[in-house]
């Protein structure tokens, strides 16, 4: 995935970003979270909540514009505040793969990136590159909900299934409209 905005701010292609690079976002308001940018402290949970929130996710980029998610960075009001890092591991990869391949409709395409802390073996950033998706929108089916996501406050053109979430542009998720098949437009 390439995205010129994103390329500038971190200084670098994605897939040529050092560990140094993304902790150097630490502080940095530019660098706070927007549609196509989002920070994660952690690994999502395993739990149902864990894989929905994963899903959601995912498919809010693909459905918009793209973008890329961070795992290992805490953020405070959207802004890096921490670099915390994160296990990198297959078995969080091949769960991550597993679950948005299971609980997203069609399956959200995406490049998983390591980015090592020459600091401390096997941990660093995670950095999950979701593409702008062709076969948007895509249908987010973990438990308890099954609907669409994105990130505009619009749902895209001539596709407006009922229960589409989306996110404003502060990238906080909002109840799209809802339409009944027997209500005129």
């Amino acid at each position: 995935m390439r995205s010129r905005r994103l390329e500038d701010l971190f200084g670098a292609r994605l897939d040529d970003l050092s560990y140094r690079d993304i902790e150097g976002l630490v502080g940095n308001v530019e660098a706070a979270e927007t549609e196509d940018l989002d920070y994660k402290r952690d690994h999502y949970e395993s739990s149902d909540k864990g894989k929905e929130e994963l899903a959601k996710d995912v498919a809010a980029l693909a459905n918009h514009r793209g973008g890329v998610l961070i795992l290992g960075m805490a953020e405070a009001k959207g802004v890096p505040s921490l670099a915390c890092g994160v296990d990198l591991d297959d078995h969080h990869l091949r769960r991550m793969r597993q679950v948005i391949a299971n609980n997203t409709a069609p399956p959200v395409p995406y490049q998983p990136m390591l980015v090592p802390n020459p600091d401390a073996a096997g941990t660093g950033f995670l950095l999950l590159a979701v593409p702008r998706s062709p076969q948007a929108p895509h249908a987010v089916t973990a438990a308890p909900t099954k609907r669409f996501e994105g990130r505009s406050a619009l749902p895209p053109a001539g596709r407006e299934p009922d229960g589409v979430a989306h996110r404003n542009s502060g990238g906080h998720r909002v109840p799209g409209p809802v339409h009944s098949s027997s209500r005129a437009r």
